[in-house]
């Protein structure tokens, strides 16, 4: 009888099965692929997108990934998209094509420039942007070696590539942005069906908190 009362006890919350990346015409090769900083660039990417889609915020791939302040905006637009009943979900990471990375000097950070593409979302969203546009992602090292993306201060303009040309919208016009989409496809049902209560929020997500 103990043990038929139990079994009854809350089942533990199971997280959401992580989707593959299908990339359109091929993955990324270009140059700045290897590095590091770029690399924890397109994680993030990815998690920002996986963790809207499943409404979890306390997933590790995206709270060691982004800082506080991030997880915890996102978590809030979510919330208020799906009390307001105009939930989206993201078919894949934003598209970005990296253009340069400069590191501190200190190796404590680094900014990572790109160009970027319009969010890939369903139901489609129109947000008023230019697209593609420019995006700064600032970046800091933790104490316990892992890179997140972070506030800051965005570079002094204009922002000059190392092959001399100033990094503008127009000059993204004519960068290839590779794009990606998730396999499954995300289940815009299923988030709809979660409402603002089914939120999962994120536990202490500050990736330098340890400093």
């Amino acid at each position: 009888m103990l043990g038929g009362l139990s079994a009854c006890g809350p089942a533990e919350e199971v997280p959401p099965a992580k989707p593959e990346l299908v990339w359109i015409g091929g993955p990324p090769d270009g140059p700045l692929e290897s590095n590091e900083w770029v690399r924890v660039v397109r994680e993030a990417e990815f998690a920002y997108a996986w963790a809207s889609n499943a409404a979890d915020f306390s997933l590790p791939a995206l709270t060691s990934t982004w800082d506080d302040f991030a997880v915890r905006s996102l978590e809030a637009a979510v919330r208020g998209d799906l009390l307001h009943e105009t939930p989206h979900v993201y078919l894949g990471p934003r598209p970005v094509a990296p253009v340069a990375v400069q590191v501190d000097e200190d190796h404590g950070g680094a900014v990572v420039a790109a160009c970027v593409g319009a969010p890939q979302a369903h139901p489609p969203r129109d947000d008023g942007n230019r697209w593609p546009d420019v995006e700064f992602y600032l970046l800091e090292l933790a104490d316990d070696g892992g890179r997140f993306v972070t506030g800051g201060h965005t570079p002094t303009l204009p922002f000059v590539l190392p092959n001399g040309a100033e990094l503008t919208p127009e000059y993204c016009d004519g960068v290839p942005i590779p794009r990606a989409t998730f396999d499954p496809p995300p289940d815009l049902d299923a988030l709809s069906a979660k409402g603002p209560d089914g939120v999962v929020p994120p536990a202490s997500s500050d990736p330098s908190a340890a400093s």
